[in-house]
């Protein structure tokens, strides 16, 4: 369930759409999968309550049964809520996931804009670049590479994008880009 996250190296000269177009298909086949088994102990859970609710019956109106039998089916209704939790967080990666290689594909194939966070609360008139740049709003910077999923991540990114580097960061960045090249 974690290949996404651990057995993840591509091959040497994969293209990069090809490998999130499999790891799409592998995300949902393992969401569709997810939903199935919610759907199942969800009515299972019904089920089991109804089977208590007649056992409950029989044991104090009917008097037919001991109130015990009622204890089977309460416990196996709570097993299946803490199995059920565990299929809803599990429900709940894989559906981030394939969110995750959704918005990466519609980055490769540009089609990403207006379809993330546009960071428009950021846009300051007074800043020297920010619109000039279009650093926020639809189709920006901010919309192409925000993937963060907190207000402070996104803080985080914004303020990355508003601060200047100094003649320092500059230099050495270059300098890195130089040796880089050379590799």
């Amino acid at each position: 369930m974690m290949e996404f996250m651990t057995n993840s190296v591509p091959q040497v000269g994969a293209d990069p759409r090809s490998e999130y177009v499999r790891r799409l298909e592998t995300w949902k086949a393992t969401q569709a999968l997810h939903e199935t088994q919610h759907r199942r102990i969800g009515t299972s859970q019904l089920a089991l309550g109804g089977v208590t609710v007649v056992l409950i019956g029989l044991a104090l109106v009917a008097k037919v049964i001991s109130v015990y039998w009622v204890l089977a089916p309460l416990v196996t209704i709570v097993a299946l809520a803490v199995i059920h939790g565990r299929v809803l967080k599990a429900r709940e990666l894989s559906s981030r996931t394939v969110a995750y290689c959704e918005r990466a594909l519609a980055r490769i194939d540009n089609s990403w804009m207006g379809t993330g966070e546009t960071g428009e609360r950021f846009l300051s008139e007074s800043h020297p670049y920010s619109r000039d740049l279009d650093l926020f709003g639809k189709g920006s910077m901010f919309e192409l590479l925000c993937t963060a999923r907190t207000r402070a991540g996104q803080e985080t990114l914004a303020n990355w994008l508003l601060a200047s580097a100094s003649p320092q960061v500059v230099s050495a960045r270059h300098r890195s880009e130089e040796h880089t090249s050379e590799l």
